[in-house]
């Protein structure tokens, strides 16, 4: 059966918060230890700390950043006529109890959120092996508002074809 849709993250709103934050304590060091050597008149040169700021740099920021990159390029949703599928596990549309986008209180959400256009999309499904309603997260993706109509009308195909209502 082919895709019919192939949801992935925004990788640049993943990657860029972590990224600010990180240059910019980076550069609050770098400063801090300027400062503290000139106040304790020791003289050093500043070609040494350049460099060693320019190595935790390299392995404080970017290689974070390239991992966490890898993690998230792993993760997509694959929206089929009669399932969405995560990670190898299968959610049927008959067992979708809601869509709904969801909001992040968190303060870097609330920013980049705006700035990317990006942002969560809820699926409630009833899952049968904890016998339990489940949340599914749809985290960082680009135009949620859009992606949420999308899904429901997916869904709606599905159960007027299923012959079944929600």
């Amino acid at each position: 059966m082919a895709d019919y849709y192939v949801v992935k993250p925004n990788m640049a709103r993943i990657v860029t918060p972590q990224t600010i934050f990180l240059i910019l304590l980076e550069i609050f060091a770098f400063l801090g230890i300027l400062i503290n050597l000139s106040l304790i008149n020791i003289e050093i040169d500043i070609t040494i700390i350049a460099f060693v700021f320019i190595f935790t740099l390299l392995f404080v920021v970017i290689f974070p950043d390239y991992m966490k990159y890898k993690a998230y390029d792993k993760i997509a949703f694959y929206f089929y006529g009669d399932k969405l599928m995560y990670n190898s596990f299968a959610i049927p549309y008959d067992k979708i109890l809601n869509v709904y986008e969801g909001r992040t209180v968190k303060m870097t959400a609330l920013l980049f959120d705006g700035i990317f256009k990006t942002g969560t999309v809820i699926i409630e499904m009833y899952d049968d092996s904890i016998g339990q309603n489940r949340k599914i997260l749809l985290e960082n993706v680009s135009s949620p508002h859009e992606m949420t109509n999308y899904i429901v009308q997916l869904i709606a195909r599905y159960r007027n074809y299923k012959g079944t209502s929600l």
